[in-house]
């Protein structure tokens, strides 16, 4: 791929990921992101005073991210990180008097599971916009618009976002002529996957249509976790 130096790194980015993603590319940023960020924090950050300091206003990660660090494996930075959460929440049961505890619970329980401002929030929110508008500024040069006319396309909920942030009805239409040919080609591969698994046709040997049930499955609901 020829770099321009006028373009920024961004630019090729999203180009590389339209190129290279089997499914929806700005899935593919979103969680590549999340990634570093996970990568770094467990690497050289877990005793960063401001990284734990946001950590403990939000009450932890919240529901999918938390179970994203859970997937990188490393129990020691882990550890050292919910041992803040652990402490705070035996601090807030130890405040709680009975009649406290009769009055407030609804609004105490939302409080605390609302994990405002999930530091891996802000960044899947950051990476999002990032992608979604460089992408489409970068609907005025063709070698995005081929790249993306060649790519799977992007998921139900990226597609909304996108169509939302798009400036123009014109904008609105290519992209959503664009989806329509690309999940009607799945829905095609569907239908061949559905038929040579027809006792039939089994020995017809599969081609692209092997993978189309998880790959409708992701692009209906859009990658693990980022939703």
């Amino acid at each position: 791929m020829t770099r321009n130096p006028e373009k920024h790194m961004p630019y090729f980015d999203v180009l590389e990921a339209l190129a290279k993603t089997p499914e929806c590319a700005l899935c593919a940023l979103e969680s590549e992101s999340l990634k570093r960020y996970f990568d770094a924090l467990l690497y050289e950050m877990v005793n960063d005073p401001k990284v734990r300091g946001e950590l403990a206003y939000s009450k932890g990660y919240c529901h999918r991210h938390a179970h994203m660090l859970l997937d990188c494996h490393s129990s020691f930075g882990t550890g050292i990180l919910y041992q803040d959460q652990v402490a705070a929440f035996v601090q807030c049961l130890t405040g709680f008097s009975s009649t406290e505890w009769r009055r407030t619970p609804v609004s105490i329980a939302r409080k605390w599971n609302a994990h405002d401002g999930c530091p891996a929030c802000v960044i899947q929110v950051e990476s999002r916009q990032r992608s979604v508008s460089v992408f489409l500024e970068g609907m005025t040069e063709p070698d995005m618009r081929a790249a993306f006319e060649r790519s799977a396309g992007f998921c139900v909920p990226h597609f909304f976002i996108v169509m939302e942030c798009a400036k123009t009805s014109d904008m609105r239409a290519y992209i959503t002529r664009v989806h329509k040919e690309k999940y009607a080609e799945l829905a095609t591969d569907l239908g061949e996957f559905e038929r040579k698994n027809d006792y039939r046709f089994t020995n017809e040997t599969m081609g692209k249509e092997k993978d189309s049930w998880s790959r409708a499955v992701k692009m209906i609901a859009g990658a693990r976790g980022l939703f």
